[in-house]
Formats: structure tokens, sequence, C-alpha cells
């Protein structure tokens, strides 16, 4: 069960929202700390000048593509939940996310987060599948 209020979905545990410009500068080093990834997610780095200049481009949404913050009821930044479009004549979105803080993760957040993630994009999108591409090995996504 969930509200949506205040640019926010509002979940038991967590809520989900945009990413605002004030949060880049706790953001950006949690996107590129590679030691937060786990095993299996890539272990690139976007140089923070390119992360600023495509967030004020495009303010990391768009039809296409769409990032949102995992953040607890203080409203700290717990992960990252993203979907976009895989290919252009399919009516199917492809999520993935990040619990960025070690200790937070098996909690059951990262599933509440993808359950919230469902339910609003089959509620306001045009799609008729959803697809989470993951490593065999990564029982927790399983």
């Amino acid at each position: 069960e969930y509200n949506w209020s205040n640019d926010m979905i509002e979940g038991k545990s967590i809520n989900l929202r945009h990413v605002y410009k004030s949060d880049l500068d706790k953001l950006i080093p949690l996107l590129n700390n590679v030691s937060l990834r786990g095993d299996f997610l890539p272990l690139g780095m976007t140089a923070p000048h390119t992360i600023e200049k495509n967030f004020e481009k495009e303010g990391m949404s768009t039809d296409e593509r769409e990032r949102l913050l995992i953040v607890d009821r203080d409203n700290q930044i717990l992960g990252i939940l993203w979907h976009f479009k895989p290919v252009p004549y399919f009516n199917a979105r492809e999520i993935g996310y990040q619990l960025f803080d070690v200790d937070q993760r098996r909690k059951g957040f990262t599933s509440e987060a993808v359950m919230l993630l469902s339910d609003y994009l089959f509620m306001t999108q045009m799609i008729n599948r959803l697809e989470i591409r993951m490593d065999i090995r990564n029982s927790a996504s399983e």
C-alpha cells in the first residue's frame, strides 16, 4: 500500500522521489563509489561534471529513462531505482536498482521500492511488461 503526495511515492518503510539538484552533492559520491556496488553492478564511474550536466539537461527523468531515489522517512538517500524502455518498439520497461548503504541491505527496502515502482508504472504508463535482468548468482535480486 502506498500514497502519492508531493512528488513522492510513500511506502511503509521507504519512499520514492525524483532527484533534486540539492541531492547531487550527496548522490554523486554514492553513484561513483565502486565499493558500494556489490558483485553484480558495473564498476565504471562517471565524472561529476558529466552527471551535473546531464541533470541540468534532463533532471534524470525523461520519457525514455527515469531515476528515482529510495529515501527513508527522514528523506535520507538509501539508494536509487531506475526504469527505461529497453527497445523502442515494445511496451515494456526494464528496471534496476542499487541500495547504497551496505548495513541497510537485506531489510526489504529494495523489494518494497520495486513493488512501489511496479504499481506506479502500471498505473501511469502504457506498458505490458516489466523486466529485471540480473546475474543468476544474485540471490538477493532473485
